[in-house]
């Protein structure tokens, strides 16, 4: 465990909200519309989510998915998605 895989989702998005210092003068915060790198961080995380995901679902028995309602072509046709997607 651990790692740049483990983050857990929304982490980002709690420090792009107000905090009590925001009215301190001399401190600026980029929000997350205003800068690229934000996005960016963003985007990677929602996509290292994404992998993290389909990890677990390949790992997933015949009895697990039939218990999610997913058939093993299912599994197959969201383990091919590119991982932007």
């Amino acid at each position: 465990m651990g790692g740049i895989g483990s983050i857990e989702p929304g982490v980002w998005d709690d420090l792009a909200r107000r905090c009590a210092n925001d009215n301190v003068p001399g401190t600026v915060r980029p929000g997350p519309a205003r800068s690229l790198a934000w996005r960016l961080m963003l985007a990677l995380e929602n996509a290292l989510e994404r992998i993290r995901q389909r990890r677990a679902l390949a790992g997933l028995s015949a009895l697990d998915l039939k218990d999610l309602g997913w058939t093993r072509c299912d599994t197959l046709a969201e383990l091919s998605k590119p991982f932007w997607r």
